[in-house]
């Protein structure tokens, strides 16, 4: 029978005096066991789980890195199995109990999986990691370091209109608008806009700015335009001349498509760092209309302060965050000359 207490109670068909607990958690011989295993992965607190069910439940919510969970799991399973099939073989084979055969078996099943499975995902780059990783004898993977991008707003060249555009939608689907800010080569602001659309997605909010933009641009013979727009799915759009847009856009887009014939005409893509003030406006839901370069002529002028400044070459926008922020969500911009959004000169762009 072995030195294995887990099957001293065999008889014939049953397991008299055996139960789930006995077999792989409360054995005086299997505790030792656990405590490595968990020492390994820094968790030696689980032994306090009253019962193996308890210990899976607490087990399997643990919040690793991808790369630990992945051993964390694979290496629970393992050792419960190899507890089983030792078992087994003390009892039919009367094989005697060694516990160091059990760790062994996991740390090999630990460096198949490494060997044989490309997806394991990274390690969180801490001390903590490494050590597990360390422990259970495998190769860290650390996570990639981020990335940092400079991103600048670029003014247009001589002749050329520059306008960065940007939708919003409060849900999905939810309150749309969109928003844009038109400048020339010296950063001016020659106007701004915002317009709502309705209940749809955010894809549409962006398709509705750069419409908005192309027909405000068309009105005011601004033939060379550079769209610019942190939407790829808007840059996709242009570049294949494609007309696979949402159903309430289409005959407006196929209209737009057809101004463009009239215009010399490029469009990019641009991070949202870098383009604020569209996206300000927007999101702005409390006003609707158009706003010429005279905005400087207004009573608020942190807003035209604001504009100027995001259009600063080199600037990342995060100062026209703040006060064009505040210029909007304070309502005062909006103590201007009414007049100045039912400027005639855009058109029906706001119809759709």
């Amino acid at each position: 029978m072995g030195d294995l207490a887990l099957g001293e109670a065999y008889s014939g068909t049953s397991f008299s005096g055996e139960s789930m607990d006995r077999i792989f958690w409360q054995c005086s011989k299997v505790r030792p066991l656990w405590h490595k295993f968990l020492d390994w992965f820094q968790q030696a607190h689980m032994l306090d789980a009253s019962d193996i069910h308890s210990f899976f439940v607490y087990a399997w919510n643990q919040k690793m890195s991808p790369q630990i969970v992945c051993f964390w799991k694979a290496g629970i399973i393992t050792l419960i199995w190899s507890l089983w099939s030792q078992r087994n073989r003390c009892i039919f084979e009367d094989e005697s109990f060694a516990p160091m055969r059990f760790l062994q078996v996991v740390k090999v099943s630990f460096l198949d999986m490494e060997n044989n499975f490309t997806k394991l995902g990274s390690m969180h780059n801490s001390c903590d990691d490494l050590l597990v990783v360390k422990n259970i004898g495998v190769r860290p993977r650390a996570y990639p370091s981020p990335e940092f991008i400079n991103v600048y707003w670029w003014p247009p060249v001589n002749n050329w209109i520059k306008v960065n555009t940007d939708g919003s939608a409060l849900g999905a689907p939810g309150k749309i608008g969109a928003g844009g800010v038109f400048r020339d080569k010296f950063s001016w602001v020659r106007g701004c806009f915002h317009v709502k659309g309705g209940i749809g997605f955010a894809f549409e909010a962006e398709l509705l700015a750069v419409i908005t933009a192309i027909q405000i641009a068309h009105a005011r013979h601004w033939r060379q335009l550079w769209i610019e727009s942190d939407s790829t799915y808007i840059v996709h759009l242009r570049h294949e001349r494609s007309t696979s847009v949402p159903w309430r856009f289409a005959a407006i887009w196929k209209r737009i498509l057809l101004l463009l014939k009239d215009f010399q005409i490029q469009i990019s893509h641009i991070y949202r760092e870098g383009n604020k003030v569209a996206d300000i406006l927007a999101a702005d839901e409390r006003h609707e209309g158009w706003w010429p370069h005279e905005i400087e002529l207004y009573s608020d002028r942190r807003l035209a302060g604001s504009l100027c400044l995001d259009g600063d070459r080199g600037s990342s926008g995060g100062a026209a965050l703040m006060s064009c922020a505040a210029a909007l969500v304070s309502g005062v911009a909006f103590g201007m000359v009414v007049a100045c959004w039912a400027d005639r000169a855009i058109g029906d762009f706001t119809e759709f």
